[in-house]
Parts: C-alpha cells; sequence; structure tokens
C-alpha cells in the first residue's frame, strides 16, 4: 500500500503544476494532457516526455528586443519527494535573428578591419553549425600606437569563409554554448598573401574573442512564470538538440522537489485563481 499513496499524490501533483503552468499568461495547448495531444506539433515530444506535458511562451531578450521562445515541459513521478522534469526550448527564433546579432565589425583599428557577415545557422544531431564570410581589409598605418596614428591607403582586400561549430554545455540550470571548431579559408590567390600578412590569423583571433563574449552573454535558462518559479527546477544534464531539418533547440532534464510543502502551495495557489474549489 505504501508505493499507492505515494503514486496517487505524484500524479496528481503532475496535473496540478501543469494547470497553474498552463495558466500563467503561457499558450497552453489542452494542458493537462498526455503527450499524445501535442505530438504532432514541431517539437519531437519525446524531448520533453512525461506523463503530463504543456508548453510555455517564453520571450527571450537577445540584443535590445525579446524573441519569442517556447518552453515545452513534462512531469513524472521520479521519487518519493521528486517530479522528473523533461524540458525542451524552440530555439528558431534566435537561430533567424542570429546572423544579424552576429554580423557587423568585429575588428576596426588603424591597419586592420574585420566585417562578418554570417549568413546561415543550422543544428545538426546535438551540434549547431554556422557559415559565413569576413570581409578583411589591411591598410598602411603611420605612427602605429601614438597620438599621430593615422590610417593609409589600403593594401590588401581578401574574403575568407567562415564555418563554426559550437556546442553547449549545462552551467547553472542554463544551457551555455560554446564555440567547439572554427575554420576560415580565404579565396582565390590572394588568400596566400593574406596568409602571409597574418591577416587570416588576425580574424581567427577577433571572431574566437566576439563569439566567447557573445555566446558566453547569452545563456539559455527556462524560467518559470513568476508565481510558480519557487518549483525551481533543477538541472542536471542538457544541450542542443535538432528540430526537424535544421532547426536549434535545447533540451535539459531534471526534477523539482515534490513534497507535501509543495504539494499544499500548490493547491493554495489553484484555490486563489479559482481553479480548485474553497476559500479564495
Amino acid at each position: 500500500m505504501k508505493g499507492l499513496r505515494v503514486d496517487i499524490p505524484l500524479k496528481a501533483l503532475c496535473c496540478l503544476a501543469a494547470l497553474l503552468l498552463s495558466g500563467c499568461g503561457g499558450e497552453a495547448e489542452d494542458a493537462p494532457a498526455p503527450a499524445a495531444a501535442i505530438s504532432k506539433g514541431p517539437v519531437d515530444p519525446s524531448y520533453y516526455s512525461g506523463e503530463v506535458t504543456f508548453k510555455i511562451a517564453e520571450p527571450l531578450p537577445v540584443g535590445g528586443r525579446e524573441l519569442p521562445l517556447t518552453l515545452y515541459l513534462g512531469l513524472s513521478p521520479q521519487t518519493e519527494t521528486r517530479l522528473a522534469v523533461e524540458a525542451f526550448v524552440d530555439l528558431r527564433p534566435l537561430q533567424e535573428a542570429l546572423p544579424e546579432i552576429v554580423a557587423g565589425t568585429v575588428v576596426e583599428s588603424c591597419g586592420l578591419g574585420l566585417d562578418l557577415d554570417l549568413g546561415r545557422v543550422e543544428a545538426v544531431g546535438k551540434q549547431v553549425r554556422g557559415r559565413g564570410r569576413v570581409i578583411a581589409r589591411l591598410y598602411r598605418c603611420s605612427g602605429r600606437g601614438t597620438e599621430e596614428e593615422r590610417r593609409g591607403m589600403r593594401l590588401l582586400s581578401q574574403t575568407i569563409d567562415v564555418v563554426a561549430v559550437a556546442t553547449a554545455g549545462l552551467e547553472q540550470d542554463c544551457i551555455v554554448f560554446r564555440l567547439e571548431e572554427l575554420e576560415l579559408s580565404p579565396r582565390g590567390l590572394i588568400g596566400r598573401v593574406a596568409d602571409l600578412f597574418g591577416v587570416t590569423e588576425r580574424a581567427r583571433v577577433a571572431i574566437l574573442d566576439r563569439a566567447a563574449e557573445a555566446l558566453a552573454n547569452r545563456p539559455i535558462c527556462p524560467e518559470l512564470p513568476e508565481d510558480v518559479a519557487w518549483l525551481d527546477p533543477r538541472y542536471t544534464d542538457g544541450g542542443p538538440r535538432e528540430i526537424v531539418d535544421g532547426g536549434m533547440g535545447a533540451a535539459l532534464s531534471g526534477s523539482v522537489d515534490a513534497s507535501a510543502g509543495t504539494l499544499v502551495r500548490l493547491v493554495d495557489l489553484a484555490r486563489s485563481r479559482g481553479i480548485l474549489g474553497g476559500v479564495r
């Protein structure tokens, strides 16, 4: 009988949590509902499997604007005091915005100008690949490092094709992307000249620095609505995942406290919203 007494409250807690989460400004889709109810969506339900599954619209501030991301969650009983959580974030809006976010001047000094143009970003399995180009301009520079420093005539212009591969890991319940590989290929015969002048290597260092800063400053941290943020999911595993054909997403696995105190707090919140009967 012990297993029966534990199992029923945990299943009820899953459903109650789903009801509350779907009512916190999210875009619920028949929540709470079995996984089959939303299996026709664009995200593979196996990434957020659970006895109860639902989704929440979650804006992500990026570059002075908010991107409309969707957080999918699956809840299932795990132990007597924890609920298993499978979370998945649809990052395709961020994927579409990345070329614009990343593009621009990465170096503008007296002797060198580097402009990055990122043309395509796609997920490939558990990696994210970006393709683009760098336009490098080498100038004569007089008085380098002094107050009289002045840029002179252009000595060289070179287009360098770029292929970057990023992966991600879990840090403090957030997905943090890191640049794993960087391939630079100067175009044409003049590319050898660019190598001799050190332009390709300087482009590599500049891109690595820009990528490290941009990726470190944009962790993906799924957050629950404010009213139920105290559920405080603890994630133990996560990383990028491909959605359909090259779409970008991130999956996380972890758990949520399912103690008696949590159940009481959820019940009180449900009553205050009129989801359950009782005193409001």
